[in-house]
């Protein structure tokens, strides 16, 4: 039993946090980095399954089809502002996270999903308590995640996950990530989706941790 409750409870812990403080350190290393970036589409796709994979055993096909519905939103909205540069601003993508269609990396809607989840889990396990209204619990959702960017970008852009037209990260940016994360959030809410699986809490830690690190020492 004892056996079981480790391999159920601990050890997909043990391999986020084990994969992410070796890649976080390989990132930091110059003779490394380079192979750690090659690896990052499939470990962003692996990881990314692998949070998700509870859900999956839990047959929570409610909230499976919805994060689809997500993936297909969000990518299409990263499309768009490619091609325009009216959603988040003028940027591009580098060839870091992979394969891409319509000029956006396939993985990217992926992450946002699990970036937002982990961002709404957290707020709903530790800070909706006090609040546990639909549009409190979106609005933080959307500060928070749009907090991860801000973390994010310059690590971003140093590893060609993407590049700005303009010097500076546009405001633009920033706007559109709340306002996207806000939704997203709401929908979830409004349709009573519910996952037992805390796992996106620690994903989203850990590439935070990931960022922040990389964004102190490189």
């Amino acid at each position: 039993m004892e056996a079981h409750r480790f391999l159920r409870d601990w050890l997909p812990l043990v391999i986020i946090y084990v994969i992410y403080g070796v890649g976080t350190a390989s990132h930091v290393n110059e003779g490394t980095r380079d192979l750690m970036l090659s690896m990052t589409p499939g470990v962003l796709l692996f990881m990314g399954l692998f949070v998700m994979h509870p859900d999956f055993m839990d047959r929570n096909w409610k909230f499976l089809w919805w994060a689809l519905v997500i993936y297909i939103i969000t990518f299409s909205l990263e499309a768009l502002g490619v091609a325009t540069g009216l959603v988040f601003g003028a940027y591009e993508y580098g060839n870091t996270l992979g394969p891409k269609a319509l000029e956006v990396p396939v993985v990217i809607g992926f992450n946002w999903v699990l970036v937002v989840l982990g961002a709404l889990v957290i707020t709903k396990r530790f800070l909706n308590r006090v609040m546990p209204v639909a549009l409190v619990t979106a609005a933080l959702t959307a500060a928070i995640t749009t907090g991860f960017d801000y973390v994010m970008e310059p690590v971003a852009i140093a590893f060609d996950y993407w590049t700005w037209d303009a010097v500076d990260i546009p405001l633009h940016n920033y706007v559109a990530w709340f306002v996207i994360s806000f939704f997203v959030a709401l929908s979830y809410e409004h349709l009573k989706l519910e996952t037992r699986n805390t796992l996106y809490i620690h994903y989203f830690v850990v590439q935070l941790v990931f960022f922040a690190v990389l964004n102190a020492v490189v």
